[in-house]
């Protein structure tokens, strides 16, 4: 006798439950760099001196506060690289190798985005040609879904030592790779509305 393989209603996930799931996935992981805007802020709003009171030619001012507000600025600059690594860290449950991979990926995409536009616009001023965070956002999704499909992999001996999550790192690289060549090419087309 043969029972036919049908699943309940109740325990087939629609391709609406299947996007909340992955939108709540990844609400979840954005809190973690969220988090470092506070920081980022307090530091950057208190190494201004006019907060203290006093003036510029001070030398308690000139000579202590600059590095608070440096600090703040460091965290501000490297906002797209924060998000990379936290987005990847949250989608891979705390993973060492999905942070990594996230790193990997931004730098890979970022250089190569940032290479390839100004050779497809032929202006020196390309200052306005940047993603931001959204260049994190997408790295750290890919080294993320990078690393579920790929962090148990196995190689053929010769190449074990790559296998397993020492894989993700490298796969994410040539992924952001092609990332960073699409984006390069569209970007300046998706811009153009906002910059006429």
């Amino acid at each position: 006798m043969s029972v036919a393989n049908t699943a309940s209603p109740s325990t087939t996930r629609s391709v609406g439950d299947r996007l909340l799931g992955g939108a709540q996935s990844l609400g979840r992981s954005l809190m973690l760099p969220i988090a470092v805007l506070p920081a980022a802020a307090l530091l950057l709003r208190l190494g201004q001196d006019d907060i203290w009171g006093f003036t510029g030619s001070s030398t308690f001012a000139t000579n202590h506060l600059p590095w608070m507000a440096a600090a703040g600025n460091a965290l501000f600059g490297n906002l797209a690289l924060i998000f990379a690594v936290g987005i990847a860290i949250g989608l891979t449950s705390d993973a060492g190798a999905g942070a990594l991979a996230g790193l990997v990926g931004f730098e890979v995409f970022n250089n190569v985005f940032n290479t390839l536009i100004p050779q497809l616009n032929g202006a020196p001023d390309t200052a306005h040609y940047t993603m931001g965070v959204l260049s994190g956002i997408i790295t750290g999704i890919t080294a993320a879904w990078l690393y579920r499909r790929f962090h148990d992999i196995r190689l053929p001996d010769y190449l074990a030592f790559f296998g397993g999550k020492r894989f993700v790192p490298i796969i994410t690289a040539f992924a952001c790779l092609i990332l960073g060549l699409i984006f390069g090419w569209i970007w300046c087309i998706v811009t153009r509305p906002f910059r006429e």
